[in-house]
């Protein structure tokens, strides 16, 4: 007499194939997407450590030459004007290259620092510059700067002007206006450090 066999279901999970071509793929794709993404952060970084006042005519002087560019295109369309397409042509590639210029001096750091404090605004004879004279912070140098009247300065105040290279003095009174000068901030009232004196250390009384 055979007894009842008692067969168990056996349930299997349907097994899931990736292939290895996908998988590369998908490991390329995010690899891709890691190098991006540290390229643009690196680049951020790198216009971040530019100083603001470099960073600030670069970015001007690079929407400058767009301007220009797109507005001499707008003109060769509608008007068919190829003198006006000239002259906006060269206004935004000169524009385009000082933009470039400013963001390679201003990453390599190829640039000057000077650090004074306002003492002085002197009209000058032209109205639109004026004479200003600073102190050197480290070197208590007096500096005279010939600069626009439109530029404000507060005397008192501790300045920081970029410069293209270092200069004289004499450089300082005729070519700032003209050459050398990329710009300046202001870092506030100037507080001269107090000066260290060195300690009396009293000596202890005996006792009697």
């Amino acid at each position: 007499m055979w007894g009842d066999i008692m067969s168990e279901d056996i349930i299997t999970e349907p097994e899931i194939f990736v292939s290895e071509e996908n998988s590369e793929e998908n490991s390329d794709e995010s690899n891709e997407e890691s190098v991006d993404k540290a390229e643009d952060s690196d680049f951020l970084d790198a216009i971040n450590r530019i100083p603001g006042p470099i960073r600030v005519q670069m970015i001007k002087f690079f929407a400058i030459g767009i301007l220009a560019l797109t507005i001499g295109a707008i003109l060769s369309i509608v008007m068919r004007d190829i003198f006006s397409l000239f002259i906006a042509v060269t206004v935004g590639v000169v524009a385009i290259l000082r933009s470039l210029y400013l963001n390679h001096i201003g990453k390599k750091k190829s640039y000057y620092e000077f650090d004074g404090v306002c003492l002085t605004a002197i009209p000058k004879m032209l109205r639109s510059m004026r004479k200003y004279e600073f102190s050197h912070v480290y070197s208590n140098e007096e500096v005279s700067l010939i600069l626009s009247k439109k530029i404000e300065f507060k005397v008192g105040y501790r300045y920081r002007f970029y410069l293209t290279r270092a200069m004289t003095k004499e450089e300082l009174d005729m070519n700032v206006p003209t050459s050398g000068y990329l710009g300046h901030e202001n870092i506030g009232i100037y507080e001269p450090e107090p000066e260290i004196n060195e300690l009396s250390i009293a000596e202890p009384e005996g006792d009697e």
